[in-house]
């Protein structure tokens, strides 16, 4: 896992999330595709994961309990978690810091290594992003938690 390559003097990393290998760019922020780095891809997979563990696990209880259908509609909550961090590790672009007008590399979770951007143009790109990734999980969500409804 993770050999380096060299593209078009762009240093460029391969990554395995979920049996898939992909290329992920390292170091550049390009408007309305990418401005997450390797490290903040990573917690978006992270994200997706629990809230894949959590979905299952919500179901089994609400069985467990013989909860009414309604009950399973709650199976939303994680279920949006799952798909919003599946989309973003998958785009490598984060929603909020799309919303937000910054992009980080560099660090995870480290504010010093996080760039605002200034031209306002690329702010408007990765808020359109953004927006368009919101409502991709959020549409990937409903259907999802109404099947688990109706399986109920």
């Amino acid at each position: 896992m993770g050999s380096e390559v060299q593209i078009l003097s762009s240093p460029l990393k391969r990554v395995t999330f979920l049996r898939k290998e992909i290329t992920m760019a390292r170091t550049t922020h390009q408007p309305g595709v990418c401005n997450i780095g390797p490290a903040e891809t990573r917690v978006r997979q992270m994200t997706a994961l629990v809230g894949f563990v959590l979905t299952i696990a919500l179901f089994i209880f609400l069985r467990a309990i013989k909860a009414p259908q309604a009950f399973y509609t709650f199976e939303f909550f994680p279920v949006a978690l799952f798909t919003i961090g599946w989309v973003q590790a998958s785009s490598r672009f984060c929603i909020y810091f799309g919303f937000k007008g910054i992009f980080n590399f560099g660090i995870l979770m480290k504010s010093s290594t996080r760039v605002s951007i200034k031209d306002a143009a690329f702010r408007a790109a990765d808020r359109a992003m953004a927006l368009k990734l919101l409502g991709r999980s959020l549409a990937l969500a409903l259907p999802i938690t109404l099947f688990l409804v109706l399986i109920s």
